[in-house]
């Protein structure tokens, strides 16, 4: 049992500790609050308060059910390193349970899922999973200052590619094509694996010369389309040495040919580094997940 003066010392221990409370909620209501994203819930809202705005949407997919997706939303989206940058874009939040159609629309398959879209609703760019704040903040800048081709601009290099017109048009395209599907963050590759396959060989050989590219990721995805657009299953190691790649290169050049294509002599530029090996010094990017052979 407690002695009468052991309680008046624990009231008495008690009294600065709430003083110190108090003091401290007081403080708080005295700092400057930062100010929250504003989120809309879905598409109608955004474009009701926003109809001309031109700023890109960065839509968060996610769910309740999504512990990831709430430290998303904890720790990285109320970091003051993300709301410094957030006027710059408009902002939703989608509940993958209650919009389903908008997440298929996306292609979202895992959660969370950051698409970037421009005004028009074209993918800017886009990433699966969290993010800490400072990898969060990289990626929207990287985002706006060099954006992925909208899809409208994809359609458009697909039809080049596809055109036995204008020669130097289509082959403007198949390089540009390959620049897309070379970067990190592609998208579109299963759009340009569809109009590979709608291809002959004089289109398949327009891709052939970019298996000598001196960039690592240019040659990956050259191989990656060649696999999955055209009957041939020729081996190609875009990480290998000049010397193992170049009898690989001729294999697939060869069965071109062979069916009655010009595999074009492309004037390829030079490499900055010895890039047959990608390493940070490089100028080369890493090359794209490798694309599966179905």
């Amino acid at each position: 049992m407690r002695s009468p003066g052991a309680l008046r010392n624990r009231r008495r221990a008690g009294r600065p500790v709430g003083a110190l409370a108090v003091a401290a909620a007081l403080c708080l209501t005295c700092l400057p609050q930062l100010g929250a994203i504003d989120f809309h819930p879905d598409l109608r809202s955004l474009r009701e308060r926003h109809p001309d705005d031109p700023r890109p949407r960065v839509i968060v997919f996610g769910s309740q059910s999504c512990g990831w997706c709430r430290k998303l939303a904890a720790d990285t989206l109320a970091s003051p390193l993300v709301e410094a940058i957030a006027d710059q874009c408009l902002w939703l939040k989608v509940d993958v349970d209650e919009q389903e159609a908008l997440a298929a629309q996306y292609g979202v398959r895992g959660l969370p899922h950051i698409v970037i879209a421009d005004a028009n609703g074209h993918v800017m760019a886009e990433r699966p999973g969290y993010l800490p704040a400072a990898e969060f903040v990289t990626f929207l800048t990287e985002a706006l200052q060099n954006p992925a081709p909208t899809a409208a601009r994809l359609h458009e290099l697909l039809a080049q590619v596809a055109s036995t017109g204008d020669l130097a048009q289509r082959r403007t395209a198949v390089r540009d094509l390959l620049d897309q599907i070379a970067r990190v963050d592609a998208t579109g590759r299963d759009q340009a694996i569809a109009a590979m396959e709608q291809l002959d060989a004089g289109g398949w050989a327009e891709f052939v010369p970019y298996l000598s590219h001196p960039r690592l990721s240019m040659r990956a995805a050259a191989h990656g389309l060649l696999m999955r657009g055209s009957p041939a299953a020729l081996p190609f190691d875009p990480f290998a040495s000049v010397e193992e790649r170049a009898p690989q290169a001729l294999a697939w050049s060869d069965w071109m040919t062979e069916r009655g294509a010009d595999v074009p002599s492309l004037e390829l530029p030079p490499p900055p580094v010895e890039s047959s090996e990608w390493t940070p010094d490089s100028t080369d990017r890493p090359p794209p997940p490798p694309l599966p052979i179905l």
